[in-house]
């Protein structure tokens, strides 16, 4: 009969060591032995060790264990393990997938399982389903494929109706595939998720009905948060032939994205197309990296946008590479945003790449950056590219929907062209007030051309517009806002205009254009910079260089170093123009030139539709009428 000892080394595995060879047990064996030793003899519970089970022999589920912090499991309808510390599932033959699936059931529990190298393609149903608290880990490269569905819903990669947190190292992988049904699978589905760790891909199912909608790549009904180390190389929507296509990522609740690599989060294709991010309440990026983002293109409705937020959305900090709205390819329809916030948008920190708007069939190109609120572009963040997408009317660069503050770095911002009769984008436009501030620097800011309609504006506010509002943030040595071009997209009926207010105008300090070098050595204006209007060579009228339909202000230290009329068939456009009283207080205008006309009537240099009253304190250069 074996001794109690030798009985703990056969059920640890090890060798009895009947005969003398020499040498010790290792001191792992020896002190594990005496543990389950002392168990046998006091009758006390077993130790839980942890235990590889491989998939190929059937279902598993898991479930919390009688002992704090281990798991139950079953697999193939047969008890396995009550108290499993650990629990690795794997498959035997990493290159066959197994039909076989995973249940966890954490309920009021926290359950950790690790996925080593496994691999599931199911037939129907998800690969992977959870319940409760529940910590993937990635060990090795690891598949999960959800089943197709004939005329329900198709399988998800991983189905979990509870708070799921996936995690893994560098070199640790998932791939989850949604199935395609009447509604299409999603790659990752949980009520509450975060990916802190580990490289994930994940695509959702296409719908092949009617009115089924596309699965999402990453699909998550509360919050969803990115952090880490995680890298998500590529997220997916899937497409819809009649309805909606899937999101590459989707939040039903809070998206945070606080670190690690997005690498391609892609809307699917359908009537409405998918968005590459998606948030239905307040979307936040504070670190990390997004590569792109790409909305879906639509067959009958709207394009994807590349980044959506039905509610607030703040970006922090990270850097976002591309935001791409996705095409509308139908008559009358209008193309997705590259970036689209449905309440207040803050950009206060971090680096925009470029945003562009999707083009449209005969409709509304997309915005490059659109916000149904207010926006604030602050001090710390950066756009390097902001462009409206082409269609009968053009997108715009930047739009927003209330008030817009810019105090940040604006590289471009471009309106999409108009290719009909039509207006083309305005390079930056604000529904309501629009404030540029101290520390705004704006490089480039040009309205889109028209083939047979208007210009847009380089910059554009339908209320009141303030250039350099004092910024308490700054300092008293701050030079104010610089604009070095702001100019009318070209148009075949009319130009549009440089800097265009449909309220009063003021500008209070900053600099409009900047300075070159003559043949001299002398410092003169740069006429490829400034408050430029656009042409009308064909049609009735040059754009103006700087317009206000209110009053205009021009005092302090503005320094306007080059506003022109663009040149029109009717009439050149002016230099400077108010249609109200125009008081020139202070500041400079070192050169207002207004438009050449072919048939009519020349631009003129500074004019005002009322009273023109100009200080002494005031310093005009030049001003020259077309």
């Amino acid at each position: 009969m074996l001794s109690y000892r030798k009985l703990a080394m056969r059920v640890l595995g090890r060798p009895l060591h009947t005969g003398d060879s020499g040498s010790p047990r290792p001191a792992s064996q020896r002190a594990a032995a005496f543990v389950l030793t002392a168990a046998l003899l006091t009758g006390a519970a077993f130790p839980a060790f942890a235990d590889t089970y491989f998939i190929e022999d059937g279902d598993i589920v898991i479930s919390a264990g009688t002992e704090a912090g281990t798991n139950k499991v079953e697999q193939g309808g047969s008890l396995k393990s009550e108290n499993d510390k650990g629990t690795i599932i794997t498959n035997r033959n990493e290159g066959t997938a197994s039909s076989n699936t995973v249940t966890i059931e954490a309920e009021d529990h926290k359950v950790e399982v690790t996925l080593d190298n496994v691999n599931i393609e199911t037939g129907s149903g998800s690969a992977l389903t959870s319940k409760g608290d529940v910590t993937l880990t990635l060990k090795g490269d690891n598949h999960l494929t959800g089943g197709i569905s004939g005329n329900g819903y198709g399988g998800s990669g991983i189905a979990s109706t509870g708070s799921l947190t996936i995690s893994g190292g560098e070199t640790d992988s998932l791939t989850a595939q949604g199935g395609s049904g009447e509604n299409g699978g999603d790659g990752i589905s949980s009520k509450d998720l975060t990916i802190s760790g580990g490289t994930v891909t994940a695509t959702g199912g296409n719908s092949t009905g009617i009115v089924g909608s596309g699965g999402s790549g990453i699909h998550s009904d509360g919050y969803l948060t990115i952090s880490g180390n995680a890298t998500i190389t590529n997220a997916t929507g899937g497409s819809s032939t009649d309805s909606y296509a899937g999101d590459g990522i989707h939040s039903g609740g809070k998206l945070t994205i606080s670190g690690g690599t997005i690498g391609t989060a892609q809307g699917g294709t359908g009537k409405n197309g998918g968005d590459g991010i998606y948030s239905i309440d307040d979307l936040t990026i504070e670190g990390g990296k997004i590569e792109q983002a790409t909305g879906g293109n639509s067959t009958d409705a709207t394009g994807g946008d590349g980044i959506h937020g039905d509610n607030k959305l703040t970006i922090s900090g990270g850097t976002i590479g591309t935001a791409q709205g996705g095409i509308a390819t139908a008559d009358y329809k209008s193309g997705g945003s590259g970036i689209y916030c449905g309440d207040a948008l803050t950009i206060s920190g971090g680096t925009i790449g470029t945003a562009k708007g999707g083009n449209a069939n005969n409709g509304n190109g997309g915005s490059g950056i659109y916000s149904k609120g207010k926006l604030f572009i602050s001090q710390s963040a950066k756009i390097n590219n902001a462009t409206g997408g082409s269609s009968i009317h053009g997108g715009n660069g930047i739009f927003g929907g209330t008030t817009m503050e810019i105090a940040g770095t604006i590289k471009e911002a471009f309106g999409g062209d108009s290719t009909g009769k039509g207006i083309g984008g305005h390079g930056i436009y604000s529904k309501k007030n629009l404030t540029i501030s101290d520390s705004a620097a704006i490089t480039s800011a040009k309205g889109g051309d028209s083939t047979d309609g208007i210009g847009g504006s380089g910059i554009r506010s339908d209320a009141e517009l303030i250039i350099s509002q004092s910024d308490p943030s700054q300092s008293a040595t701050s030079q104010g806002a610089t604009i070095g071009t702001a100019k009318g997209g070209d148009g075949k009926a009319s130009g549009g205009y440089g800097i265009r207010s449909d309220g009063d105008l003021k500008i209070e300090g900053g600099t409009i254009g900047s300075l070159t070098t003559d043949d001299n050595s002398k410092q003169i204006p740069d006429p490829t910079t400034g408050a430029l209007g656009g042409n009308a060579a064909e049609g009735e009228n040059g754009g103006h260089g700087i317009y206000s339909k209110g009053q205009l202000f021009i005092s302090g230290s503005a320094d306007i170093i080059n506003a022109k009329g663009g040149d029109g068939k009717t009439s050149g456009g002016d230099g400077i123009r108010s249609d109200k009283e125009f008081n020139i207080s202070g500041g400079k205008i070192e050169q207002a030139t207004g438009g050449n006309s072919t048939d009519g009537t020349g631009g003129y240099g500074i004019h005002s539709g009322s009273m023109l009253t100009i200080s002494d304190s005031a310093n005009i250069t030049n001003a020259t009428g077309g």
